[in-house]
């Protein structure tokens, strides 16, 4: 009766894609910036974005970038209780969505002044 000029062999196309059966490679320029919140101890909560492998470092340098009151020196960056340090990677702190970064920041110690030896009171009479 009718005659079909329908095709039912793959798609031809090559953006389409197969789902279940392709395997799919992460590209290097698809990594994602992953978007941290940034709890300050004081103020308002805030949010930066840092790629997987940028090192803690570049964090606290972001956080300043932000908020210029938090100098990246003299940032203490805290996640899951834990001090993080200059060289981990944000990949390697393994913050998950909805999860925080506690930013304190350490004040600069004056340097020490030599304090005068008490004077000797006169013992009353």
């Amino acid at each position: 009766w009718l005659k079909s000029n329908a095709s039912f062999s793959e798609p031809s196309n090559p953006e389409v894609t197969r789902t279940g059966t392709s395997s799919v490679q992460a590209s290097p320029f698809l990594t994602m910036a992953l978007k941290i919140t940034v709890k300050p101890l004081k103020g308002d909560n805030f949010e930066v974005e840092a790629q997987p492998e940028a090192k803690v470092e570049d964090l606290k340098k972001l956080i300043a970038a932000v908020r210029p009151e938090f100098a990246a020196d003299a940032q203490k960056l805290i996640h899951s209780g834990r001090i993080l340090k200059d060289e981990d990677t944000v990949e390697s702190i393994g913050i998950k969505p909805g999860e925080f970064v506690v930013v304190m920041v350490t004040k600069a110690k004056p340097p020490a002044a030599p304090t005068p030896a008490a004077e000797p009171t006169p013992a009353p009479a």
